[in-house]
């Protein structure tokens, strides 16, 4: 991150205070919509952003929470129904251990409230042991009109079916991958992009029933 006078701030030694957080998000925000005409940037828990310079509030609550990535937290999508749908990990779902403290918890439901007040349906995710065991970093595809497949990683851990199901019950058809081998991984949820990444480079037909490419929209 550089800051307005250009110098570069490294994350332990100089954190983005936050006010100059808040100003850098602007910035963000603006370049997202002058250079790619996007109408609206979510920035998760932004809420939380106070005008004090030495304060640390939103990274430390990013931080603390351990949910780093926002693919860790929310897949926003459209289901075949037509719907805007965003599937948020939610750790009081959690049979296999709990993911995070009460401070991560809510931060989680400042993106459900967030994403709510636009308009989407929201869907609770269980999460395992490790945040990095979610099922919010999927990936999903449309192979052809009106289906949508999502790959979905399975830990062998007793919250896999509760994903499923929910992504089922919003008219998904579901692939697992299998990664209980690397559960422990703290990027076990983003190999399956590896994974998926090599499977429709190399073989669409297990994927999409013999369609020639997998195309369709994320």
């Amino acid at each position: 991150l550089r800051l307005d006078d250009g110098e570069p701030r490294e994350y332990v030694k100089g954190r983005l205070g936050d006010s100059e957080m808040r100003n850098y998000i602007r910035r963000v925000k603006d370049s997202y919509k002058e250079y790619m005409g996007v109408d609206e940037v979510i920035v998760l828990g932004e809420e939380t952003i106070v005008d004090n310079k030495d304060g640390f509030t939103y990274l430390d609550q990013v931080t603390e929470s351990r949910f780093f990535h926002a693919d860790m937290v929310v897949k926003p999508i459209t289901n075949p129904a037509g719907e805007s749908v965003a599937f948020i990990s939610n750790t009081e779902l959690s049979k296999s251990g709990r993911a995070t403290d009460s401070d991560g918890q809510e931060y989680l439901e400042s993106a459900r409230k967030q994403f709510s007040q636009h308009g989407f349906k929201i869907v609770d995710l269980p999460v395992g042991p490790n945040p990095a065991m979610n099922y919010a970093n999927t990936v999903a595809f449309s192979p052809q009109e009106g289906k949508k497949v999502v790959l979905l990683p399975q830990y062998g851990i007793p919250e896999d079916g509760v994903a499923y199901k929910a992504y089922t019950d919003e008219g998904f058809e579901v692939r697992k991958v299998e990664l209980s081998e690397l559960k422990e991984s703290h990027d076990s949820s983003s190999l399956v992009h590896t994974w998926a990444g090599k499977r429709i480079g190399d073989n669409y037909d297990d994927l999409n029933g013999g369609s020639p490419a997998a195309k369709g929209s994320l």
